[in-house]
């Protein structure tokens, strides 16, 4: 049924009233709107005395014809024409007190967005989701007040071109560090052919190495392998990990450091572990001051087997020169896809990963992903720093499937924008997965 209505008109009101007033196309929407007037030369004064144009344009034809093609240049990165950029950007310097005009950049626009941690956080992940298919709610035209659901389909194919500019001054908070090392004696042990050196931790950490010292004095074969044990009241409790079995053949006066990882806790207690069926004679463990001579340990009869909980072993107040080097925790900057695929009945995630620099002036970054295992269905945007501090600015995301580019707000208009009225089943461009307290992200007007 037609919505109508009525109004009483002075009849000196009457051709002013109307003169205001066309038809709609009545094939689309049929309806009667106020018409859309031309200013009067008065009305147009008004404007121009609230509007910022005449001060941007001012600047902008005093630009000579190369500072304006710098400017097409730009925008043509973000779908706009030389002019409208400058207008955008001028506009929002002027706004924010800014002094100066921008120089533009290929690179970036006059929006990116921020990525910012601070102590005490050290990590942050936001994600863009991109299922198959999604509903918003969408306006119904000629309806006041009127909203209806409309399904958004986002028909995916590889290949998947996945890309960003950005900039980063982030800092590394994964120092490596040292336990057990040269005076910091604590524990150690022996059993046959087993050397241990027991180690506490102090604060969280990631083992990356075990380095033990070796005199080997004779060409033959030093068969080895080390590794990290958990500590039981006192003894050596169950192993955590340890490495393929190594060989050292001829003379050797050395460090030998072998890599090795394992999650560390703070306050927990570790044997760190060399294993050697000693093959070759004369060769040497140094401990504690002085140096035990493999060769007259007795035989080994179990190697190249490990023991995962060698009960009985006791310290003897032998400390052998075995040392962990260790970082706190391990560390990332990453932008990546994960692509959602079929396979005989399995779901599949595949992460296609673009790793960023801790440290880069604008620079691009971009990654073609070709052939994944399955039929591939849907995929999801991450942006993750871990173990960082500092500033990632992003902008120009890129999604490109099926000759579009799917990223919503990939010029970072606006990328704290979650869920809306319209997107209420997925976030409308970004949202959180992973926030510390001293962590966020926003678009930001760069200061380059």
């Amino acid at each position: 049924m037609a919505k109508t209505g009525y109004i009483t008109l002075d009849p000196a009101e009457v051709d002013q009233y109307f003169s205001n007033l066309q038809p709609d196309d009545r094939l689309v929407a049929g309806k009667i709107r106020v018409k859309k007037t031309i200013f009067s030369r008065k009305r147009k004064a008004g404007v121009t005395q609230k509007s910022l144009l005449p001060q941007v344009a001012a600047l902008w034809n005093g630009y000579t014809q190369e500072q304006k093609d710098a400017w097409s240049a730009a925008g043509a990165e973000c779908n706009l024409n030389g002019w409208r950029l400058f207008v955008r950007d001028q506009c929002y310097r002027i706004k924010n007190d800014i002094v100066g005009e921008a120089t533009p950049v290929i690179l970036h626009q006059d929006l990116v967005g921020n990525l910012h941690i601070e102590s005490p956080a050290d990590e942050i992940k936001i994600a863009q989701y991109h299922p198959a298919f999604y509903w918003i709610s969408h306006k119904v035209y000629g309806k006041k007040g009127m909203y209806e659901p409309v399904k958004v389909t986002e028909a995916f194919s590889l290949p998947l071109t996945i890309g960003l500019n950005y900039k980063a001054d982030l800092t590394d908070l994964s120092a490596e560090h040292d336990i057990g090392k040269w005076g910091e004696w604590g524990d150690a042990a022996e059993l046959n052919y087993f050397f241990y050196r027991k180690i506490t931790m102090s604060e969280d950490g990631y083992l990356q190495a075990i380095s033990f010292n070796l005199s080997k004095e004779n060409a033959g074969d030093f068969r080895y392998s080390v590794g990290i044990f958990a500590d039981n009241a006192g003894a050596v409790g169950a192993k955590i990990a340890n490495t393929e079995i190594k060989v050292i053949t001829g003379e050797y006066y050395d460090w030998v450091t072998e890599t090795i990882h394992a999650d560390l806790e703070n306050g927990a207690t570790y044997w760190l572990c060399v294993q050697t069926d000693n093959t070759a004679w004369d060769v040497f463990l140094p401990y504690d001051g002085r140096i035990a001579n493999l060769s007259k340990q007795g035989p080994q009869t179990n190697f190249p087997d490990w023991r995962d909980n060698p009960a009985g072993l006791t310290n003897t107040g032998d400390d052998y020169l075995i040392y962990a080097t260790y970082t706190e925790k391990p560390s990332f900057a990453k932008f990546y896809a994960e692509i959602w695929s079929s396979y005989q009945g399995r779901d599949i995630l595949t992460n296609s990963e673009i790793n960023l620099d801790y440290s880069a002036n604008w620079k691009n970054a971009e990654l073609v992903v070709s052939d994944i295992l399955g039929l591939p269905i849907a995929y999801n945007l991450f942006i993750h720093l871990k173990n960082l501090q500092g500033d990632l600015f992003v902008d120009n995301i890129k999604a490109e499937h099926d000759a579009q580019n799917w990223a919503r707000d990939p010029f970072c208009r606006d990328i704290n924008q979650a869920f809306t009225r319209a997107f209420y089943q997925i976030p409308k461009h970004w949202a959180a997965e992973i926030m510390e307290e001293g962590a966020g992200f926003e678009s930001i007007y760069p200061d380059d």
